[in-house]
């Protein structure tokens, strides 16, 4: 631990460059998930308090950020409890909410929930149980914020479902390059992990059917590769591309596709929604179990250059 105080609780510099952010650019977005969920896996390492009451500062300040709390719109002109952003916008001034800001801001207030709601001390107290119950309310405000672009399989406008599958698309004629077309996995399996965690906290089944839903695009998309697996960045009409006769984007009216495979750090966030869906019996038949930890361990982890700040074998990751 000490190393992990030296690094993050002694350098303000540090902590406010990554925590309190807007997310203008999606500073807040991509910044402070990672170092809020260190402060949780801090206090079950430390049992010290001065984590928990860190994290909770942090994310205040997170639901302090949203456009209802600021008093901003988005480019639809709604002012909602969600966090838009500028960045990837056509003219970098119109105002965005992106999905997968949900589920990475989302994430660690949702461990949090969990992690009170596993500790008779901290469920016993009211200041702990009330945060609690607001980050669980603001989770869910956020995920039905984006309602709009869920698509299932039973009305498919990119007819790139198969049955029982679900995803995410980019509303058509929002400001944004690929508008009208299905998120990239990274982006909407960050959300499959979110929905999966709401379903365990509030025992809601349709967050549950749509991860179930998101889960089986995935899988159904997974190529071997040696004992581990791989999968492209994209998929659908990303992957794939659209003909200018297909009236699919407002502001792209044709695109080749994007079939690159998936870098190691994008790859991490789909392996954690795997590695959810396996642990809620939603991941079935083959690819197994031990392909996921193969793949996260030597082609992801085996890539890091910097030390991990806790340690983690395969065993973990199982259970």
């Amino acid at each position: 631990m000490r190393y992990y105080d030296l690094q993050y609780l002694t350098e303000p510099d540090l902590w406010n460059r990554y925590l309190y952010r807007s997310n203008e650019w999606g500073r807040m977005a991509w910044g402070a998930p990672n170092v809020m969920s260190s402060l949780l896996q801090a206090f079950r390492v430390s049992g010290d308090l001065a984590y928990l009451r860190r994290f909770v500062s942090a994310a205040d300040f997170a639901l302090s950020r949203t456009d209802q709390a600021r008093g901003i719109a988005d480019w639809a002109g709604d002012s909602l409890a969600d966090w838009s952003s500028t960045r990837y916008t056509t003219d970098k001034t119109s105002r965005l909410r992106h999905i997968v800001h949900v589920g990475l801001i989302g994430l660690p207030l949702l461990d949090y929930c969990e992690l009170v709601r596993a500790n008779p001390s901290l469920s016993g107290e009211p200041f702990w149980q009330e945060r609690a119950g607001r980050y669980l309310d603001a989770v869910r405000v956020a995920v039905s914020a984006h309602a709009e672009a869920w698509v299932s399989s039973e009305s498919d406008p990119l007819q790139i479902t198969q049955p029982n599958e679900g995803y995410y698309r980019f509303v058509r004629c929002s400001p944004i390059w690929c508008d009208g077309i299905n998120l990239p996995f990274n982006q909407q399996n960050k959300m499959g992990t979110l929905l999966l965690k709401l379903a365990r906290l509030t025992g809601e089944v349709s967050y549950r059917n749509q991860a179930a839903h998101l889960g089986r695009v995935m899988i159904r998309h997974l190529e071997p590769d040696g004992e581990g697996l791989k999968w492209t960045y994209w998929w659908g009409k990303g992957k794939e591309g659209w003909a200018r006769g297909e009236g699919l984007s407002c502001n792209t009216v044709e695109y080749a596709g994007y079939k690159n495979y998936d870098s190691s750090g994008y790859a991490t966030m789909e392996l954690e929604f795997l590695l959810a869906l396996h642990g809620d019996d939603l991941c079935t038949g083959p690819p197994k179990l031990d392909r996921f930890l193969t793949t996260l361990t030597n082609d992801c982890w085996a890539r890091r250059t910097d030390p991990p700040l806790f340690e983690l074998d395969r065993r973990q990751v199982a259970q």
